[in-house]
């Protein structure tokens, strides 16, 4: 099957993209104006876990529960849908996630030297082993999981490469107090709309309102992306922690280090080369066959030209493109907005085949680029010759965002999945 591309006009003023892309191929989608894209699903689905088997303490979990459940009333319950299972056992978990994906998943449990204790059918506890329990929840790949019981980052770090946020607690003893204030601080701020780090800081700042000592840890991904010789040399340029070097009209400054930014190299920077694509698209095309066919009608033409890709770091189309393009033996640059907006796929695909990670959030760009709606879509106006869009026809947020790119005179080709 063919895939079918859109695009508005093809303005050929940079560079001779080559014989098969004809105007024949392009239109542009006509769009309203533009507004942010979105970076999570209309809904966020939340599942609220709660054990206190018989015989152990008692833990409160019914106000534990209302004082998470009251911030999303009112405005905020449509944006949101609270699935609290009490009285958890490994089966009715399990139950719950192979039926449903969710977007975050609190536990709160007792827990013994890092395992968490859940029931059994009869009210009794089980201790749960932790690494098969790990294994369970990377598989499921919630945005970000909530764990309170006590030294419960034991768990967390197996999950860490994988999940992108994980909120843990390192200690064996915790204030109820404290949690209790960065809870309400945390889902606050969830509720408000705001990202994870940001809904962490929040509850971190309630805990320190009280005088009480902050018991969660933020864990996220600590992707390195390593030297990679590829098949042709496209000549990734690392600044080190402090200098500020200037590349192509571009300022780099190395943010890797600073407090809230773990383990990516946020210098990288990608040298000159005769042209430079980018390529993303809709979070959740579909059929994975329909896209990879897509995908591969679409940029087999743009193949073996000596060209730079760079390719968004989330969401079904970024990872289908990406992997094609590893595999033909194209030079990668994986870029996200931040330094730890890479997702669990992305970041296996990237140590396989040792792509790069650029955080397009420690790019100094010009001026013209202050109007994107974030450092990623600011980053390709301004560096790529070409963007590249997968588009399944619904998302609003990638429509509008292509029309602003035509508005700021940028060759978009849209392929149609």
């Amino acid at each position: 099957m063919r895939a079918r591309m859109s695009m508005n006009a093809l303005r050929r003023s940079r560079t001779e993209w080559g014989p098969r892309l004809t105007p024949s191929h392009l239109r542009s989608p006509s769009s309203p104006q533009i507004n942010r894209i979105p970076t999570q699903h209309p809904k966020l689905n939340i599942l609220l876990v709660f054990a206190s088997p018989k015989g152990t303490p008692a833990l409160r979990l019914q106000k534990e529960k209302k004082l998470i459940q009251m911030n999303f009333l009112g405005d905020r319950k449509p944006m949101f849908d609270i699935d609290p299972l009490e009285a958890a056992t490994v089966n009715t978990f399990q139950d719950k996630i192979f039926k449903r994906h969710y977007d975050l998943i609190h536990f709160s449990c007792h827990g013994v030297k890092g395992k968490p204790v859940l029931e059994n059918a009869l009210g009794q506890r089980v201790d749960v082993p932790i690494a098969p329990f790990a294994e369970e929840l990377v598989v499921h790949k919630p945005q970000c999981l909530f764990l309170n019981w006590p030294e419960s980052i034991i768990l967390a770090k197996l999950c860490q490469p994988h999940i992108p946020y994980i909120v843990c607690i390192q200690e064996a003893l915790t204030r109820v107090k404290a949690i209790r204030a960065f809870e309400s601080g945390f889902y606050e701020a969830i509720a408000a709309g705001k990202p994870f780090e940001d809904a962490y800081e929040e509850g971190s700042r309630n805990v320190t309102i009280i005088n009480a000592q902050c018991p969660f840890r933020l864990l996220t991904p600590q992707p390195v992306a390593p030297a990679r010789p590829p098949p042709r040399t496209h000549g990734v340029l690392g600044v080190t922690a402090g200098n500020e070097e200037d590349i192509g009209g571009w300022t780099s400054s190395n943010t890797a280090g600073d407090e809230g930014e773990q383990g990516v190299d946020t210098s990288t920077l990608i040298a000159e080369r005769p042209r430079t694509i980018a390529v993303t698209g809709t979070l959740n095309a579909g059929d994975d066959r329909r896209l990879r066919r897509c995908v591969e009608d679409s940029l087999e033409p743009l193949l073996g030209r000596d060209t730079h890709w760079l390719v968004g770091s989330w969401g079904q189309v970024d990872e289908a493109v990406a992997d094609y393009l590893a595999q033909n033996g194209e030079a990668v640059t994986i870029v996200g907005y931040t330094a730890q907006d890479l997702s669990p796929s992305m970041f296996q695909l990237a140590e396989a085949c040792r792509l790069p990670f650029l955080n397009a959030g420690a790019v100094r760009l010009p001026p013209l680029a202050q109007q994107a709606s974030n450092p990623r879509e600011a980053l390709f106006l301004t560096r790529a010759d070409l963007v590249v869009f997968f588009w399944a026809n619904q998302s609003q947020g990638v429509k509008s965002l292509i029309d602003w790119y035509i508005s700021n005179d940028k060759d978009v080709l849209v392929c149609t999945i």
